[in-house]
C-alpha cells in the first residue's frame, strides 16, 4: 500500500522539509510526495480502491496508535493508496 502526500506549497523550501525527510525515512512502507504550487495545479488521479485523508485542524484527531490501527486495517483489506491532502500553510 502506497501512503501518498499531496500537499500545497512547495515542502523542499520550507522550514518543516528537513522534519519531512526524517519522518519518510522511518516509514516502512512505500511513499511518495506530490507538491502543488500554492495556487493552480492538478491533484493526480486517485487509483480505484483508494483512501483519500483530508488533514485539517478542525476534523477528528487521532492518536498514533489509532492511525496505524487504520492504516493496517485498510492495508489488509487490500486498498491500494491511502493519500493525505495537505493544504499550504495559509489555508
Amino acid at each position: 500500500m502506497l501512503l501518498h502526500i499531496v500537499a500545497r506549497g512547495k515542502i523542499g523550501r520550507s522550514p518543516e522539509a528537513e522534519l519531512t525527510e526524517r519522518y519518510l525515512k522511518r516509514i516502512a512502507w512505500p511513499t511518495k510526495v506530490t507538491e502543488l504550487p500554492d495556487r493552480g495545479g492538478t491533484v493526480p488521479p486517485l487509483p480505484a480502491n483508494s483512501i483519500t485523508i483530508a488533514l485539517d485542524e478542525r476534523g477528528k484527531a487521532l492518536a498514533s496508535g489509532e492511525l496505524a490501527g487504520k492504516l493496517e486495517h485498510w492495508r489488509d483489506d487490500g486498498k491500494r493508496e491511502v493519500r493525505f491532502l495537505i493544504g499550504a500553510a495559509d489555508g
